[in-house]
Formats: structure tokens, sequence, C-alpha cells
């Protein structure tokens, strides 16, 4: 007859106990603290330390304010976080945008555009994307011009083009950031925004 293996001799162990011992402890141990769930961090940067509303477009932002520059107008939105224009090279950077659609404009067109602006010398492959935590069927494309890697995401609302950037210096970071983001980057009434400027 086969010895049992001792993992499921543990288990079969932890099962006669009552299930008071844990094979897979969580970190902290103890009893889970009561409260609101913690907000999105990346490496302490941009994430998780307040909240931005942007009523004209209909968006949430789990940051604050003062960590990011933000272009608000008629016709466009525009949230940064590599302020002064520079790029962090350690934790990453994203752009947000919401704008009005140039005419013939399409989400694989400003695509192809981001690539050339970032001096991709290639046709953008168009991968299916998810976008922020919207709803919006969207286009990824990845992205990388030697200094940093990165992922642009472009959808289309109404007569809007949304639009999230994240460059990172590695793929792990990248990773962090889009995850972030994602979970960071809210619609108001929880699906994608429609605001008066994209109907």
């Amino acid at each position: 007859m086969k010895q049992p293996s001792s993992i499921a001799f543990v288990a079969a162990c932890a099962l006669a106990l009552g299930g008071c011992i844990s094979l897979f402890p969580m970190p902290g141990g103890g009893k889970k603290k009561q409260g609101p769930p913690e907000k999105p961090v990346v490496d302490g940067k941009v994430f998780g330390t307040g909240t931005m509303t942007v009523e004209e477009w209909g968006v949430v932002l789990l940051l604050d304010p003062a960590t990011v520059d933000t272009a608000n107008a008629a016709d466009h939105l525009v949230i940064n976080s590599g302020k002064g224009g520079g790029y962090d090279p350690i934790n990453g950077d994203f752009e947000f945008s919401i704008r009005k659609k140039q005419p013939g404009e399409t989400p694989r067109t400003r695509l192809a555009d981001e690539l050339k602006k970032l001096n991709v010398h290639r046709k953008p492959e168009n991968y299916k994307g998810q976008l922020a935590s919207f709803d919006a069927a969207a286009i990824m494309d990845q992205t990388s011009n030697g200094d940093v890697i990165g992922t642009i995401t472009v959808a289309e609302q109404g007569s809007c083009i949304i639009e999230l950037i994240v460059v990172a210096p590695d793929i792990d970071q990248l990773v962090r950031l889009e995850q972030a983001t994602r979970a960071g980057i809210l619609a108001k009434v929880g699906k994608t925004p429609n605001p008066a400027a994209c109907q």
C-alpha cells in the first residue's frame, strides 16, 4: 500500500483538529481588521493616496490630485502622473485621457498615432484590451522604445476617445502599475463614462 504524501498527511491532521491550523498562514496573522478595503498602491506612488473626482467627465481616481498634472477643458481631460514632463524610472508613470474625436479618428488610428509619437517603428497589432475598470471594448498594444516598456489602451465612447498609456522600467512594475490604474480609475456610475461632451 502506498504511503500518503506528507502534504496530504498534514492536511488530514489539520482537518482532524477542526481546521485550527492553516497550512498557508496569511501575512500578519491574527484577526482581520474591520474597515474599508485597502486602496491600490504601487510602491507608494500615486494610487491609494486620496480621491480625485472629475464631475464634468464622470470619473473618480483613487489618487491625490497633488501627485498628478491635470488638464481639464471643455473638449478634453488629461491626467498625467509624470509631473513636470519627467518619467519616473523606478515606479513608471501613466497618462489617462478622455477627449473629443478628430474627424475620421478611430481607436486604431489613435493607437497608430501614439506608436509613431513614441518612436516605435511598426504598425499596431491591436490586442484586445481592458480599459481601467470600465466596460468599454478596447484595443491595446504593447510597446518599447528602448528606454521603457509600456501599454497603450484605447476605447471609443460616443464622440470621444478614452485612452490609457502606462510606461515602466520593467515588466514587473508595468504589471503592477496596470493593475493599479485599472483599480484606481473608476466611472462614477460604475460603467464607462459618457459625459455630455461625448454624447
